[in-house]
């Protein structure tokens, strides 16, 4: 798999879920799947063009990735090599000003070179460069916000509007809100994608005698089409690979 994936230093992860790398070949296809988090990309490579989304990343550019709501798959030829930070949802804020994030849901926007570490300094030790550079952005950031999005990621995506309203001590409007001021989804797609990414574990760890229907019934889905109607919805397959 071109992506390759790696830990911040132990300070930053509660607030940075991963760094990543994805580098090409002209046979190599890949698929970013929904999490629910938001990236910053630097493209250390070649131009990039993500043919599903139409987005350009020009070399030595530097985006902001918004929360996805479905799957992309692309084609990665020769000459690509993009760096990410993936954040922790909800702690965006620990490290960049605020800002409406649900305006790059499915998205990726072109940003201020000052948003990433020097580019000699991520091509010689990108981890180092990386650590370096968050552990000194890292600020105080609190908001109920983080606490819903801990909830809704420990109950597997199965949690109400109204019990995240609760954690939130905000009106359901208002939840919504603050959900895609902070995340970049509503609480509902927050939690529909949580779910998908819980139901992939659950198929990956799967029994040879278990059924769908007990990985739909298991992840909270009403039956075996519900859960393929939801996970078509994001991956554009079935549970079965069809």
């Amino acid at each position: 798999m071109p992506f390759a994936y790696f830990l911040p230093g132990a300070a930053l992860k509660p607030y940075i879920q991963s760094y990543w790398t994805l580098k090409g070949n002209d046979d190599t296809y890949d698929i970013l799947y929904p999490d629910g988090c938001i990236d910053m990309i630097v493209n250390l490579g070649g131009k990039f063009v993500v043919t599903q989304k139409g987005v350009v990343l020009e070399e030595r550019g530097v985006y902001l990735g918004g929360a996805l709501t479905e799957a992309i798959y692309e084609k990665i030829p020769a000459g690509v090599y993009l760096l990410g930070v993936r954040f922790a949802p909800g702690c965006f804020g620990h490290f960049y000003p605020s800002r409406l994030l649900s305006d790059l849901r499915d998205d990726c926007i072109q940003v201020n070179s000052e948003f990433a570490p020097p580019t000699q300094e991520l091509l010689q030790d990108p981890i180092t460069a990386l650590d370096g550079f968050y552990t000194e952005k890292l600020a105080d950031f609190h908001h109920p916000v983080k606490d819903a999005a801990a909830k809704i990621l420990q109950s597997g995506g199965n949690a109400t509007l109204n019990e995240i309203a609760a954690i939130c001590r905000k009106s359901p409007r208002q939840t919504e809100r603050i959900f895609k001021q902070h995340i970049g989804l509503t609480p509902k797609q927050f939690c529909r994608i949580v779910k998908y990414s819980c139901t992939q574990e659950l198929l990956a760890a799967r029994a040879p005698e278990e059924t769908i229907l007990a990985i739909a019934l298991a992840a909270g889905y009403y039956d075996h089409a519900h859960l393929a109607r939801e996970y078509k919805r994001i991956s554009r397959w079935t549970p079965s690979g069809k």
